[in-house]
């Protein structure tokens, strides 16, 4: 696992974010040890992508993930504070180390991990488990399930439930109570405490309750995006920015040469077309790759990029070639 802390000459968050960094680290992992940055002027920040100080990165993974704002030698705001806080610290670490199975610990299991429950097997990817546990099970809180319908997940399938339920080994134990003692958990894992309030009561008034519930969830969203996010972005970004204006610009002309009984290849029409579409796809990978988006933010190499750039615009061009001898074949063209 590589740590990087970016930050500029007399940053007065810079001190206070490295040892935040290696409280967290000397609790999950204590063997790195992190490497900081000066970040000099423009050039440089752009050259890194560099949004602001202190800016932390995981395995060369911005903690807030790709879309941070554009370069700067400026002081970067983590909400009202100019410190990454400790749960995000923790929260991109855990993401490096990828725990293979995530238990939320509270007192009843009722309202916030069954929230965070839901959450994460939204957000998990797969081969990541996601459960909950309580020392006092009781039941799933229906305003839990109501506020979780609001973000189309159901969780109406998950029950309350105690240690003795937790099946296989867990990675990561995540305890979420605030003014209750919390439950202990002894077996070898990670451990975090994500201090959360408890939701308002049965007896409060409906609109409070739901408040409080929605509050815990979109904390719940912002968190586990974190700790889950980030990882499926770079294929999906380079099919829609690249391969799928090739796609639709050969396709439009090839179906317009034969609109005009006019050569696919070689035609007026059809090479100004490919033309448009060559140039609206390099203009457009140009753009992103020239900051090194993809390179600083998303933790692989720029030589990965276009690998895979490459090999999804020779599948698309495959598809483009296939598809239209498969459909006339099939219709009888």
């Amino acid at each position: 696992m590589k740590i990087d802390l970016l930050v500029t000459e007399g940053c007065p968050h810079a001190e206070p974010a490295l040892h935040r960094v290696e409280e967290v680290l000397g609790r999950l992992a204590p063997e790195v040890t992190p490497e900081v940055l000066t970040v000099r002027d423009l050039e440089e920040a752009t050259a890194l992508a560099f949004p602001g100080s202190p800016t932390v990165r995981v395995n060369r993974l911005d903690l807030e993930g790709i879309d941070v704002g554009p370069p700067a030698v400026a002081c970067r705001r983590y909400g009202t504070d100019g410190v990454p806080p400790t749960w995000m610290i923790e929260a991109g670490i855990l993401r490096a180390l990828s725990p293979e199975h995530v238990l939320f610990l509270c007192v009843q299991n009722s309202a916030r991990s069954q929230i965070a429950e839901g959450l994460g097997r939204s957000l998990a990817g797969s081969g990541v488990r996601v459960s909950s546990a309580g020392s006092e099970p009781s039941q799933v809180r229906p305003e839990a399930i109501r506020v979780m319908d609001e973000v189309g997940i159901d969780i109406r399938a998950q029950r309350s439930s105690g240690f003795a339920n937790v099946e296989g080994s867990v990675d990561l134990v995540v305890t979420l109570c605030q003014d209750e003692v919390c439950p202990v958990w002894l077996g070898a894992t990670w451990r975090v405490h994500w201090e959360l309030p408890d939701p308002a009561g049965p007896s409060a008034p409906e609109e409070r309750r739901l408040s409080d519930f929605r509050g815990v969830r979109d904390e719940f969203r912002r968190r586990l995006g974190v700790l889950f996010g980030f990882r499926n972005s770079l294929i999906l970004t380079t099919v829609l920015v690249w391969a799928v204006p090739r796609a639709i610009l050969t396709t439009g002309a090839r179906a317009m040469a034969v609109r005009f009984g006019i050569s696919p290849e070689l035609s007026p029409p059809v090479l100004v077309l490919l033309a448009v579409g060559v140039a609206i796809v390099v203009l457009l990978n140009t753009t992103i790759t020239r900051e090194r988006v993809f390179a600083a933010n998303l933790g692989v190499s720029r030589r990965t990029i276009l690998g895979i750039a490459l090999a999804t615009v020779v599948a698309c061009e495959v598809g483009v070639t296939l598809i239209p001898s498969i459909v006339s074949n099939a219709f009888g063209g």
